[in-house]
């Protein structure tokens, strides 16, 4: 995925979009962007040191480097490329799958209880939440938002969301998710007139 600007226009945007969804009821939403979710484990330094050794190894043997301190030179330019891979989205690259999505849920799931969207007054807390170096889409709902839509229903969101997404349009995946959602639990959970906003409409990122 290439990074969208996560500018001030792209943050006003969504906080009104956020805003008009939550005028139709009082189920309330968060939108957040985690940069990155994973991070490479043990298995890149392992593979960075076995590739070390065995680049100066190969280099020995041909004779094409034959001075301890330039293979000692090289050995450590292969760890700091290594580090340097550890600190950007190309990490979560070379993990599996599953496990960048596992890692994307979990960070929803703690992200989730951190802004509180499970002490809401109505239990309508609703969080859209994109990984962007693992290119996934989380959508959790706190208790009276999940039991007022079915199950299918949530599936299909997380379906839309995950299609705009991955065709790189930010901005359009939450403002579809949103429209998609708002419909829906506009009837289902109407807002009330004593209702009040107790989570940040602002998209947050992480």
């Amino acid at each position: 995925m290439v990074a969208p600007r996560l500018d001030e226009t792209l943050q006003e945007r969504l906080a009104r979009r956020v805003a008009e969804a939550e005028s139709r009821t009082r189920a309330e939403f968060v939108t957040v962007i985690a940069r990155r979710a994973s991070r490479a484990g043990p298995e890149l330094a392992l593979a960075a040191a076995l590739l070390a050794l065995a680049l100066a190894g190969a280099l020995w043997a041909t004779g094409l480097v034959r001075d301890f301190p330039r293979l000692y030179l090289i050995q450590f330019a292969v760890m700091l490329l290594a580090a340097l891979a550890y600190l950007t989205p190309l990490a979560a690259r070379l993990q599996s799958p599953g496990r960048r999505e596992a890692a994307a849920a979990d960070l929803a799931q703690a992200t989730f209880a951190r802004l509180g969207l499970h002490r809401t007054g109505t239990r309508g807390g609703v969080l859209l939440f994109v990984a962007l170096a693992e290119r996934h889409v989380e959508i959790l709902a706190d208790e009276a938002a999940s039991l007022a839509l079915p199950e299918d229903t949530w599936s299909r969101a997380v379906e839309l969301f995950t299609e705009q997404v991955r065709q790189d349009d930010l901005d359009g995946g939450f403002a579809v998710t949103l429209n998609f959602l708002a419909d829906r639990l506009a009837q289902a959970l109407p807002r009330l007139p004593n209702d009040r906003n107790e989570l940040p409409d602002r998209l947050l990122v992480i």
